[in-house]
Parts: structure tokens; sequence; C-alpha cells
């Protein structure tokens, strides 16, 4: 039998002996090797006849091969397919054929995640605005409540109720985070003037966070909200849970306005602490001096009731009942003189407090000038562009092979 008598009894053959022999896995690919359209070689598939020119090219390619090659599976005509093509049986998905379907489609494989590559680049180095991050460690100063020990005593064997704890101050070290994130020092901030390489000395901080945002066309409080709002977010201050150290990490976006910006917030939280203690003395103080008055007269008083007591009874110590009135009243004098003292030492010490000046807190590290943006981080965020460049093209690959299937 020639090999064109065979042609018309084993197409289907042909047809397999070819995708086995270059990987394809689709019946238009069989069509590109032809160099005929799909819908030609269905028609091939139809008559069972492939024309003689073409034919010749399949027996040049294959008339050496040994006879013992393996054979892929045989596909099936199915009689019921709309567009008469032949749909094949699955076959088993090698390496080799992966391959070839990637080196057929390199240009995809090679030019998306290139493509994905320089618009990242473009992106990170042109048009994302870098973020700069500097930190602080803080240590707020703590009260003991050692100095008001003696007076609550002495108060509560006299039965008396204190306005306020005197037996435990405030722990600032839990203060100073609601400090720094109060809405009072972001609006003390807000009008601070910093200097920038981009908007020139001495420019107002809600001018520049409001440029930065582009809302200088809307009315000033919503423009001084949403920039409250917006160094809110600058700012993060947390504390460990069984230390005093408070970490104070601020965001800007020029590295020498970052670092100004953390010193301002520092400085500003550090008085406002101290005004807060100021505040807590002068309640102290105010409460001590009225207590001074007080106290006073029960002493007057008491001195006076045991004057009275010696003068009518000037030979009280024969009679028992006597004798331990007059130690009844000599002790409340003792009490109330002992109360003075520890009243008149506190309210002195409380003056002092109020016109001392010293810092509130203590900066243990300062904030640095952060040369290096904190984001965005250009090597992790190019990279993994990169991979995901790559791992599209494959996906991209795979559906554009699936819809010429369909086709």
């Amino acid at each position: 039998m020639t090999p064109l008598e065979q042609n018309n009894q084993d197409i289907e053959k042909i047809i397999n002996d070819i995708m086995e022999a270059n990987g394809f896995r689709y019946y238009y690919q069989v069509a590109q090797y032809f160099d005929v359209s799909a819908q030609t070689l269905s028609g091939w598939v139809k008559q069972k006849k492939i024309p003689p020119k073409h034919f010749l090219k399949y027996y040049s390619d294959f008339n050496q091969e040994e006879p013992g090659q393996p054979e892929a599976f045989s596909p099936d005509i199915s009689d019921s397919n709309k567009n008469g093509f032949v749909s094949s049986r699955p076959q088993k998905i090698s390496l080799n054929k992966i391959y070839r379907l990637l080196y057929r489609n390199k240009k995809i494989i090679m030019g998306f995640p290139l493509t994905i590559s320089l618009i990242t680049i473009v992106y990170l180095f042109f048009i994302a605005k870098p973020i700069y991050k500097t930190s602080a460690v803080i240590l707020p100063t703590e009260g003991t409540g050692q100095n008001m020990s003696g007076l609550l005593g002495a108060a509560t064997q006299m039965g008396m109720s204190m306005p306020f704890s005197m037996d435990n101050e405030i722990a600032w070290d839990e203060i100073y985070p609601e400090i720094v994130g109060s809405e009072r020092l972001k609006r003390i901030v807000l009008q601070d003037t910093f200097s920038t390489h981009k908007y020139g000395p001495g420019i107002q901080l809600q001018f520049i966070i409001a440029n930065e945002l582009d809302i200088l066309n809307k009315p000033f409080h919503e423009q001084q909200e949403e920039s409250s709002k917006h160094l809110d977010e600058l700012i993060h201050v947390n504390k460990t849970r069984f230390s005093s150290i408070v970490n104070l990490d601020v965001y800007g976006f020029e590295p020498e306005f970052t670092a100004a910006l953390a010193n301002r917030i520092i400085d500003h939280s550090g008085k406002l602490q101290r005004q807060y203690k100021t505040n807590q003395v002068n309640q102290k103080r105010q409460f001590l001096d009225d207590r001074i008055g007080v106290v006073e007269n029960e002493v007057k008083t008491a001195e006076t009731n045991l004057r009275i007591f010696r003068e009518q009874n000037r030979h009280y110590n024969k009679s028992p009942s006597l004798i331990l009135q007059e130690e009844r009243l000599n002790q409340e004098l003792v009490l109330q003189r002992s109360l003075l003292v520890t009243l008149k030492s506190q309210f002195e010490k409380a003056k002092i407090e109020e016109v001392e000046k010293s810092a509130m807190i203590q900066v243990i590290d300062e904030p640095f000038i952060p040369w290096e943006h904190d984001f965005p981080k250009r090597g992790i965020i190019l990279v993994i562009a990169t991979f995901f460049g790559f791992f599209g093209a494959v996906i991209l690959v795979y559906a554009k092979e699936y819809i010429f299937e369909m086709d």
C-alpha cells in the first residue's frame, strides 16, 4: 500500500503522531503545523483524507521514525460535535509538554513580568511618596506618694476624708501615652511652624498636612479635623506592660521634618504633663491651706477646754473620773497639734512643688534623623511584583491555550 493510500485510512494516526512528536495538546496546533486553519483540519477529519501536498510534509518528517515508537491515545471522531471537530481523550501532562508550551509563549512569559516590574519601578521611584520613621524612648517620672502618707494616717485617726487619694499619686507612665494621643496636644502641635525642603521655612503644620492631603479648598474646621486625624496616624505610642518605658514612633515625608516633629511632640507632651502635675499640686495645696485654718481653730479649742478644766478642777488627780477626763482633753490637744504640724509640713512641700519646673519625662533615646525611608520597601515590593507577574503570565498562557481550543 502506497503512503498516499495509507493516508486515506490512518488520518487519526497521522494527527496523533504529529501531536505526540511535537508535544501538542490541541488540534488547532496540528492545523498550525500544516499551515492551515482549524476548520480546514476539521474538514480533513470528516473526509478522512489529507491533501497530498500536506501529507508529503508529514511523510517527510515521519518516514524515518522507528517502527517501535510508542503511539499516543487515538482520538475519537464525534459526529455530534457542532463544529465537526475532533475531541481528544485526556493525555498525560509531561514536563516536556509544559516546557514546549512555555517556550512557544516565551514572549508572554518574559514580557509580562518585565512589564509589571517596570510599572512597579516607576511607581516606587517616581509616584509613591516615601515615608520616614523616627523613634524615641521615654521614661515618665512617677510619684511615690510617700510624702502624704503621714498626713493620711493622721487624717484617718481624726475621722477625716480626703478629697483625693494622697497615698498613691498618679502613675504618670500610664498617663503619658494618653497625653500624647490627646486632641489637645494635636491642636497645639498643628499650630507649630516647621521648616521643610518642600514647603520652605516657618510653615504651619496644619497647612503642610492640609496641602499633603489636598484639602486646602475645604472649610477651615474640616481642614483642622482631617489634619488632626492625619497627625494621629503619624504618631504611634506604646508602653510595655511591666515597664515604665514608653516607645514613641513618628512618621513624616522628610527626614529632618520627621525628627523635628518628634521633638516637638516630646516637648509639648512634657509641658502638658507638667501642667497636669501642677494642677494636682494646686488642688493639694488648696486643701492643705483650708485644713490648716480649721485645725488651728481646733487646737485653740482643745487648749481652751484643757485650761478651763484644770482651772475648775485643781485637785483632779484625787478623782479617777477627773483624771480620765483630763487625759482625754490632753490627748485631743496632742493629736490636734500633731495634725497641725503635719499639715504645715505638707503645705510647704506643696508650695515648693507648685513652683518647681523640673521635667516630668526623661528622654532615654532622642529622635534621630531617618535618612532611609521606612515605606515603601522597594526591594521587597519589586520581588513580589515580579513573582506575581510571572505567575500571571503562566495563567495567561494557559488561558490563551484554552480559548484557542474552544475555538
